[in-house]
């Protein structure tokens, strides 16, 4: 017997893409990790 995932179902992509924010979630996320490699890269 296999174990069935309680969690299949869409990806968060998905969500975005249906919600039509993928694009600008995407662009967020990538303006948070150069602020943060900025920031990182300043502390030493």
């Amino acid at each position: 017997m296999s174990k069935k995932n309680k969690h299949l179902g869409s990806t968060l992509n998905d969500f975005l893409h249906e919600e039509s924010i993928y694009e600008s979630a995407k662009a967020e996320a990538v303006t948070r990790l150069i602020s943060w490699q900025i920031a990182e890269e300043m502390r030493k």
